[in-house]
């Protein structure tokens, strides 16, 4: 699977400009990390060449000052450095999942219906977080380190052209199996994300439907899908690191590779007496640098690998498009213009809550029914095809809101002007076990309160069964023949 350099680039474009102050701030820290690590091992030859010497002690000392206030300085840009990188990640990253998450939700159901919520959230989230290091790192790391790869063997030309020549020879032999290897686990880890998603799927469902099946004694197969599953998104794991482990393993053959070399034309350059120690020392830790820059470029590719599929996964998500088009104003398909409840005559839900979110009090529920009572009025709608939702919230979490609920439910009757009433019965219960119980309570107090409508399941029977006694015991069905008519059918 081979994704364009342009993909990536448009796509680190378009969530990293609206940072670049944070992004310039990063590579100038990472840039400067690289300078101190050139620097350090001068300090450390010029010491070790001054202790063969007959400098004095306080030359000495300043030399060892000096390397520490170094080393120290540079340890310290790092920190900096990877506080800002992680600010850059996490702004670019939530960016990409609201864009993401915002497209999905404009997709029509036929798209829900075949993905499930639990796959849409590693989908949206998983795939994303993949992308953190791209967008705060990559092209940072990459360059800076290639700048880095530079300037080591620059100074090591500096040293002697034949060791700089054999490791410009040995850099190149690794950058060169590096782009052998650089797209070899992209389709793997692909895999490896379908089969999280697969999982994460597998789970959202099945924890929303637990208590059918238990009821239904369905416990070993769900189990046995939840392991077969989970062998499948560790089988696609293992093989995708495998994939990664043997770009990882080619480099470490190659720094070994690496150092023989340097050990032996150092060795043979100070027996010939062209290098001293401390310039022995300074090609040893030269080229235990490249080592560094190449790791790190090779992780880099590593984590690229991770993020081409992740790129590819995501690409795939904004690829989709609803098939149901919005048409704009005057376009064949145009809703008209003008308030279509009037027009034909529908019934409206009224949700009795405003753009400040859910109210917690009965005066908020009637701010916000006002103001829809003075557009429906205006509207010339009459209240008796109005059905208020009084807004029903678990019980879990908001204990006091049943009462409240059930409180709107009488004053709307009172003083809604005949609007009717109608709530999402099975929210009350949402999070507790044995719902069924609390949903035909809740029912049976809502319509003592003057309830009109439910959303409920009609093929419940005990829920049914209950509807259909309220109606007979608050008036609602005449003469009890709805209750009558349900016995002699076997529904009760």
């Amino acid at each position: 699977m081979n994704i364009p350099l342009r993909q990536y680039w448009c796509l680190l474009a378009r969530y990293i400009k609206p940072q670049k102050g944070r992004f310039m701030s990063l590579a100038i820290l990472l840039l400067s990390s690289i300078g101190f690590q050139l620097v350090n091992p001068q300090i450390m030859r010029h010491f070790i060449d001054a202790t063969q010497s007959v400098a004095t002690s306080w030359s000495l000392l300043r030399l060892a000052l000096l390397f520490i206030g170094v080393a120290l300085a540079q340890q310290v840009v790092s920190v900096m450095a990877t506080y800002v990188s992680e600010n850059v990640a996490w702004t670019a990253t939530n960016a990409l999942r609201a864009d993401l998450a915002e497209h999905c939700l404009r997709l029509d159901m036929s798209f829900h219906n075949a993905h499930t919520p639990g796959e849409m959230i590693e989908r949206v989230d998983g795939d994303v977080t993949a992308l953190s290091n791209f967008f705060s790192q990559f092209v940072i790391q990459v360059l800076g380190n290639a700048l880095l790869l530079v300037g080591v063997l620059a100074l090591l030309y500096r040293e002697d052209w034949r060791i700089g020549l054999a490791l410009t020879g040995f850099a190149l032999l690794t950058l060169f199996v590096l782009g052998r290897f650089q797209n070899i686990a992209v389709p793997h880890w692909g895999a490896e994300r379908q089969a999280s998603a697969d999982l994460f799927g597998f789970l959202e469902e099945r924890l929303a439907g637990t208590e059918d099946i238990r009821s239904n004694g369905t416990e070993a197969y769900v189990m046995r899908g939840f392991y077969r599953l989970m062998r499948e998104l560790m089988r696609r794991s293992l093989k995708a690191t495998l994939m990664v482990n043997i770009l990882f393993n080619s480099t470490f053959l190659l720094f070994a590779l690496g150092n023989a070399v340097a050990f032996a034309v150092g060795a043979w350059l100070f027996r010939e007496g062209m290098l001293t120690v401390g310039t022995a020392y300074i090609v040893f830790y030269y080229t235990n640098m490249l080592e560094r820059p190449i790791e790190h470029i090779t992780r880099q590719l590593g984590d690229l690998q991770k993020a081409a599929a992740g790129i590819a996964r995501i690409r795939a998500l904004f690829d989709v498009r609803s098939k149901i088009q919005e048409a704009g104003d005057g376009a064949v398909g145009a809703l008209p213009r003008g308030a279509l409840a009037v027009e034909f005559q529908t019934r409206l839900v009224a949700l009795a809550m405003d753009d400040s979110g859910l109210p917690d009090s009965c005066e908020a529920r009637w701010k916000a029914l006002d103001a829809v009572f003075a557009a429906t009025d205006a509207a010339g709608i009459p209240r008796d095809r109005i059905y208020v939702d009084p807004l029903v919230r678990p019980v879990a979490t908001h204990p006091e809101q049943a009462g409240r609920c059930l409180q709107m439910i009488r004053e709307i009757g009172e003083r809604g002007g005949g609007a009717r009433t109608v709530v999402g019965l099975s929210n009350i219960s949402f999070g507790l076990p044995g719902r069924r119980h609390l949903n035909r309570t809740f029912l049976a107090l809502a319509a003592a309160s003057g309830l009109s409508a439910a959303i409920i399941d009609p093929l419940e029977p005990d829920l049914m069964a209950t509807a259909l006694a309220a109606a007979c015991l608050t008036g609602r069905d005449d003469f009890c023949m709805d209750y009558i008519t349900a016995q002699r059918k076997g529904r009760l």
